[in-house]
């Protein structure tokens, strides 16, 4: 069964050909890489092609800079897999990710499938790749119904919000695209696609290597379109709570966290940080009170009872605490 392994890449071209090497190397070869540079300025595009003339199933496509989004709904376009996963250009992957996706998902016969993380900060390459190539034995693969699927999703336990580590079929993906031209994208459609799928397969291995890069696209310094956070909080907690209300404790924590994230990046612009605390305050009651949520938000909702300006120092300082900590490798 050929399986599309689509790539975003912009800027990166520090990182690419780590990406597409491990890709290539997978242990499942019914593969087509499919890449779409998405404008990008440096040498990316000219590394793309060095590596598409010793690779015969790359497919190549340059954009106009048009977002990740965009990037990633031109992939599943002209993708002819049965299946699709996507892997961003400055990651990388173990060498069995698609052989463990793909098994995952036919062993139970549902239309998604799913794995953990490590993340990583530059320089630590090597550690990370000799841990998620290694295989197991004993790798353990549950199924997990929309409730449980997004229970995990809200709580980020694991983190599986973002489109990558995962295995789509491709009407799946086709049905659900990427809105373009919106930060938070991931945030917008994982909970869409789990709600579509009803069931989804779970392997507890870690086979997605995420770089951890201070110059990312949610790292970057603040403009007023991280402000999509309300629209897409609001319509996550809405979508999830209006079919199953048993799971408005974990939505309101996944909508409570999509705005923490950008307060404390806009702490400077005060009209913009009003707009965001309104949000912030719908769930901060619930989070406070929710044993079962993590326990870095129940700490920052209670912190929001000392005022705006407190918890946004406190949000912006758990960040860079978070950054501290995978830097040195003691968080994964």
């Amino acid at each position: 069964m050929l399986i599309s392994v689509i790539v975003t890449a912009y800027n990166v071209e520090k990182y690419i050909l780590k990406c597409l090497e491990s890709i290539s190397a997978q242990t499942y070869k019914d593969i087509e890489i499919v890449i779409v540079n998405d404008g990008s300025t440096d040498r990316t595009g000219n590394l793309i092609e060095l590596f598409a003339r010793k690779d015969c199933r790359v497919k190549y496509v340059s954009q106009k800079n048009s977002g990740l989004s965009a990037a990633r709904n031109k992939g599943v376009k002209i993708a002819s897999g049965e299946y699709i996963t996507f892997v961003d250009g400055d990651d990388f992957i173990s060498c069995l990710f698609v052989e463990s996706l793909y098994n995952a998902l036919v062993s139970f016969s549902v239309e998604m499938s799913c794995c953990k993380a490590i993340c990583f900060w530059e320089g630590h390459e090597k550690i990370i790749q000799d841990r998620i190539n290694v295989r197991n034995a004993h790798e353990e693969v549950e199924l997990l119904d929309s409730i449980e699927a997004l229970r995990k999703l809200c709580y980020q336990r694991p983190t599986i919000t973002g489109a990558v580590l995962k295995m789509y079929k491709r009407e799946l993906v086709m049905s659900i695209p990427f809105p373009e031209g919106k930060y938070f994208e991931d945030t917008a459609t994982s909970y869409k696609f789990i709600q579509k799928s009803v069931k989804m397969a779970f392997t507890n291995r870690a086979l997605y290597a995420y770089r951890y890069r201070s110059d990312s696209i949610m790292n970057e310094r603040y403009t007023r379109k991280k402000l999509d956070c309300i629209d897409i909080s609001r319509s996550l907690f809405e979508d999830i709570t209006s079919k199953n209300r048993q799971l408005t404790n974990p939505a309101s924590c996944a909508a409570f966290r999509i705005n923490r994230i950008v307060i404390g990046q806009a702490y400077k612009f005060k009209e913009d940080t009003d707009l965001i605390w309104r949000e912030i305050l719908k769930y901060r009651d619930t989070v406070a009170k929710d044993k079962d949520a993590p326990k870095y938000e129940r700490m920052l909702a209670n912190i929001s009872y000392f005022g705006k300006n407190i918890f946004a120092f406190g949000s912006c300082f758990f960040s860079m605490l978070r950054r501290i900590l995978i830097r040195f490798g003691i968080k994964r």
